[in-house]
């Protein structure tokens, strides 16, 4: 359904709100849109079921999906992926991501377990995109522990 845009490689901005899209996919949309700083795919929001399940579009990406938009995406600021948070990244695997620099806001839906999560989930974060500052969330426990993060980098 996206192909067809794939010859916009000057797009800046996209907003895609309910794509059936996995991880390598985000490899993809790079190749035809390299210029992207703007990426809004969604988030994973807790009353997105009725019955509490997601719905099958919405949980095929992984949590790599975040390492693949910094490997591939060098120029976005902003990202928003319907993907769970990572728990942590291996050490190897943060040096290679921290090439990403340029990502200052990142949207992020429910987090399920947010409480004993938040921790690893935001030092994952960080690790990916080191330049962040703006990490909007459903959940209280991950903005506050990412906010008392910024702080202490500040002093």
């Amino acid at each position: 359904l996206l192909a067809p845009l794939a010859r916009l490689k000057a797009l800046k901005r996209a907003t895609l709100p309910h794509p059936d899209l996995q991880d390598a996919d985000i490899e993809t949309l790079g190749k035809w849109w390299p210029a992207l700083v703007y990426l809004h795919i969604g988030t994973l929001d807790a009353d997105d079921g009725e019955s509490g399940e997601l719905p099958v579009w919405r949980t095929r990406m992984t949590p790599a999906a975040y390492s693949v938009a910094a490997k591939t995406f060098k120029h976005l600021e902003s990202l928003a992926l319907p993907a769970h948070l990572p728990d942590g990244v291996d050490g190897g695997a943060a040096a290679e991501l921290a090439q990403q620099s340029k990502l200052c806001a990142l949207v992020v839906g429910d987090v399920p377990d947010a409480g004993t999560r938040a921790v690893g989930i935001v030092d994952a974060l960080l690790e990916i995109f080191p330049k962040l500052t703006t990490l909007d969330c459903h959940a209280a426990e991950v903005t506050e522990r990412f906010e008392t993060v910024l702080v202490s980098r500040r002093l």
